[in-house]
């Protein structure tokens, strides 16, 4: 994630290890992430260290994974920084 959001409040002040555990869907011909996640530290305004965790389950694989978690995060920042989404 090193290169999303640089100009972010939050850039730098995210320490996180993504992982992905995807399965063939036999009956739709096609494969199925059956977890996607992200975990680790992010640190507050105020220095303060907080965990945080992000999980997708059970998404087709053509979908975008990615804005999902990004957007998930986003609402978290916002929230920890008292901003608006």
């Amino acid at each position: 994630m090193w290169d999303t959001q640089r100009n972010s409040p939050a850039a730098g002040r995210l320490r996180a290890k993504t992982g992905t555990h995807v399965a063939g869907d036999l009956l739709n011909e096609q494969y199925m992430v059956n977890g996607k996640g992200l975990a680790g530290y992010l640190e507050t305004k105020a220095g303060k260290q907080i965990i945080v965790a992000i999980f997708a389950n059970h998404v087709p694989a053509g979908a975008d994974i990615k804005a999902v978690l990004f957007t998930a995060l986003l609402k978290m920042r916002c929230g920890l920084l008292g901003l608006p989404f």
